[in-house]
């Protein structure tokens, strides 16, 4: 097997990629290759041919939890292809051995907190809607749960609870303290707001141990927000990243666009955003919302 030479010391499998273009129809003559972006989880490369422009991706197929990135996004935009959304980049092949997948490229550009309007806004909550139509649910039936979701109140306070177990674990390695300190601090304010969570269930009638029904979850991008996102030249957004998504609850879905700190969107916008991307459940009063 021989690598692709690149400007920088990553590299790709030359067989794995020209099995790649060939299942999705194209000649891997006179191709070029360049990376775009590298981190923990994944490497992003360009793939120029004549006339066109595409995207491989090597993946880290495991994370922590054992999820199957690679896998859980192939079927995502598989899925949004055959629902008919057209915001989501084309799926064009895959070799599950190389752990790579081939990818439409999308000509766009960042968003940045100063692109937000309520258009935006609208656009975003459009493409929630459209993944949750009553064809699309169908659909995608057989999509596995979203990333660290659960469907009970009492399940979101355990993934909570082990996230900061984790932190206290760093924290054996915090030489001044800091850490230790800031942890510990949140670990107190936690606990608050448990108290307070289970005290204001207990009031309104909600079981915390209660599971959402298959008909009050909803189809999720997971990390949804305007730092997954690119925008066209005719302004048009197109999503990306799906590794995490899947079904999920419906306020972890809203918790991740309001509270995402990379592009955070303002609380004034909450209420019409689920009457928008929701309707269903917005309309039916879901105490949850």
């Amino acid at each position: 097997m021989t690598a692709l030479s690149l400007k920088t010391d990553q590299s790709l499998n030359e067989a794995a990629v020209d099995s790649l273009l060939r299942q999705a129809g194209r000649d891997s003559d006179r191709m070029t290759v360049s990376l775009c972006a590298a981190g923990g989880n994944n490497r992003i490369f360009e793939i120029g041919l004549p006339g066109e422009r595409l995207v491989v991706k090597h993946y880290a197929r495991r994370s922590t939890v054992g999820r199957d990135r690679m896998l859980s996004e192939w079927a995502f935009l598989k899925f949004a292809e055959a629902a008919g959304l057209s915001c989501t980049p084309r799926a064009l092949a895959i070799d599950l051995d190389a752990d790579l997948a081939l990818y439409e490229f999308v000509d766009g550009t960042k968003c940045h907190a100063k692109d937000i309007s309520d258009g935006a806004i609208d656009k975003v909550a459009a493409f929630v809607r459209g993944l949750n139509s009553p064809q699309a649910r169908q659909l995608g039936a057989s999509l596995p749960e979203a990333s660290e979701t659960s469907f009970s109140i009492s399940g979101h306070l355990a993934i909570t609870e082990t996230r900061l177990a984790r932190l206290t674990s760093a924290c054996d390695e915090d030489n001044d303290g800091a850490l230790a300190r800031s942890v510990s601090r949140l670990d107190a304010t936690f606990e608050r707001l448990r108290n307070i969570l289970i005290r204001d269930c207990e009031r309104s009638g909600l079981d915390v141990e209660s599971k959402l029904a298959l008909t009050e979850r909803v189809i999720s991008p997971s990390d949804l927000g305007f730092h997954n996102l690119l925008v066209r030249p005719d302004g048009e957004f197109v999503f990306v990243d799906f590794e995490y998504a899947g079904w999920d609850d419906p306020a972890k879905l809203v918790a991740d666009f309001f509270l995402q700190p990379a592009v955070p969107v303002s609380a004034v916008h909450r209420d019409a955003f689920v009457r928008y991307a929701l309707p269903e459940l917005s309309d039916a009063g879901h105490r949850r919302l």
